[in-house]
């Protein structure tokens, strides 16, 4: 499969926007301000990064099949997609485990305000197994969470095999564009994030055939304006429109030749790299580091800006920790998927 650069910059932005975006905005706040309204730029944007990365998943799930239009390519993604998610994050909820049990962690009682209602659970491993293989992805409790942001696996996962799903039928059927158009609308119609991963697929169909090429810069600038506008100025007005936002930026980013450079670039592809790591640990890091240092270190907007860079600067630190894990878990998938691929493909005739 020939690697799309371009998507794992869109991962590894999108991932340094959640983490500026937890940092400065929704967990350590310096201001009202900084709460309510900064968060909208598109650089802190988080909440809008995870739509990125959603779109993202549709995207990369389906452009090999859509390259190869080989069948076994599906099979081992459905077979492989829960490990794929599930082994890092039980890895990455054993270390805050790990510091409940050795009292790295302090106390619920004794943590900055509100982090003290944050992992206030008693330290179990059957906490632990049960978060991490089920109730992360089929019941969902903030409370009973290691990791808040881990929250999106409930839709990450689902949304995964959907976009699988509509792949494969929709080349089966031999309309793909007509199919997966009807889908995405339907999702969209019913408010349903699933939208998103269907509308990564269509992107992906749209990029292979080449039709991008086509597109004038100035449709593609036109489309990151208005995303941009939108979100400084009416985001979460409707949740249909947000999915929208985030499909036209993508748009925007994949059809003017310098974003998709820029994405594309050495420092793009290298924090797409470590996005998966960085998005897993940089919540502990605030848990475990950041709240003890704005308590003690917090003072002043000066030491709160300090300390908030530090915690930017320590959870990349802890990406590059957790990597060896995620390549671990890359690794032992691989070889799954060389199994699959060392049997006769299974193909249709690819058609748009």
């Amino acid at each position: 499969m020939k690697r799309v650069r371009f998507l794992d910059g869109l991962r590894g932005w999108g991932a340094l926007a959640v983490v500026l975006y937890h940092v400065s905005c929704n967990g350590f706040p310096e201001t009202d301000f900084f709460r309510n309204y900064l968060w909208r730029l598109v650089p802190l944007n988080g909440p809008f990064a995870v739509m990125v990365f959603f779109v993202v998943s549709g995207f990369a799930l389906s452009i090999g099949f859509i390259q190869n239009n080989d069948f076994r390519q599906l099979g081992t993604i459905a077979a492989t997609r829960y490990f794929r998610l599930a082994l890092p994050v039980f890895c990455a909820c054993a270390v805050v485990h790990v510091a409940q049990v050795t009292g790295i962690l302090q106390a619920p009682a004794d943590r900055f305000p509100p982090w003290g209602n944050i992992v206030a659970f008693p330290a179990s491993l059957g906490h632990l197994f049960r978060f991490s293989f089920y109730d992360v992805f089929f019941n969902y409790n903030f409370y009973e969470s290691y990791i808040g942001p881990l929250v999106t696996m409930r839709i990450e996962l689902p949304g995964s095999f959907i976009a699988v799903a509509a792949i494969s039928i929709a080349t089966l059927i031999r309309f793909r564009l007509p199919f997966l158009s009807v889908v995405a609308i339907y999702c969209l119609v019913i408010g349903s994030m699933n939208f998103l991963f269907v509308g990564g697929v269509i992107l992906a169909a749209l990029y292979q055939s080449g039709r991008f090429d086509h597109v004038p810069s100035a449709a593609g600038i036109g489309c990151l304006a208005a995303a941009a506008v939108y979100l400084m100025a009416i985001q979460w007005s409707d949740g249909r429109l947000d999915m929208i936002a985030s499909i036209v930026f993508i748009f925007g980013c994949m059809t003017v030749y310098p974003a998709r450079e820029f994405l594309s670039n050495r420092l793009s592809r290298h924090l797409g790299a470590i996005s998966f790591p960085l998005y897993l640990m940089h919540a502990p890091v605030m848990l475990m580091f950041g709240a003890p240092m704005m308590e003690g270190f917090g003072g002043s907007t000066a030491s709160r800006a300090g300390v908030q860079v530090l915690m930017v600067a320590v959870s990349f630190l802890a990406a590059y920790a957790f990597m060896p894990v995620n390549n671990a878990v890359l690794s032992c998938l691989r070889k799954v998927s060389n199994v699959a691929a060392s049997r006769p493909p299974i193909q249709q005739p690819n058609g748009l």
